[in-house]
């Protein structure tokens, strides 16, 4: 599996596949990101005024790749975004998911889970 950094063209590809996955479309790629072509993307987002803080988050992967090659671009983007992020000094990198699925597999890869359960929210400004 070939790993590259995430540009502008990717935009057009990860959000036909969050498209097709009924999850809301980015209107730019993050400046630090990873991408295994035609597999899965995923985004590094420090969070500047906590520095060793980041967040790992929007990932995307091709709803037609097997579920094989995306487990394996998961733990392969998850490693590459955890070097990035501690080579910019953060220490700590969080992550947040609904699904049982990819809460197992994240404990796998070493994070801990929070024991509360709480919600996510957002909302859109300007709308």
């Amino acid at each position: 599996m070939q790993m590259r950094a995430t540009t502008q063209s990717d935009l057009s590809v990860i959000n036909a596949w969050r498209d097709q996955r009924k999850i809301p479309v980015l209107r730019f790629i993050p400046p630090i990101g990873v991408m295994i072509e035609d597999v899965a993307s995923g985004f590094l987002l420090p969070i500047y005024q906590v520095p060793d803080l980041a967040w790992i988050e929007l990932f995307t992967s091709n709803p037609e790749a097997g579920i094989f090659d995306v487990n394996r671009a998961v733990e392969l983007i998850v490693g590459k975004l955890e070097a990035i992020a501690f080579m910019m000094g953060v220490r700590h990198v969080f992550s947040i998911s609904a699904k049982s699925g990819i809460v197992k597999k994240a404990k796998r890869m070493g994070f801990s889970e929070s024991p509360e359960k709480f919600s996510f929210l957002s909302k859109e400004l300007g709308a």
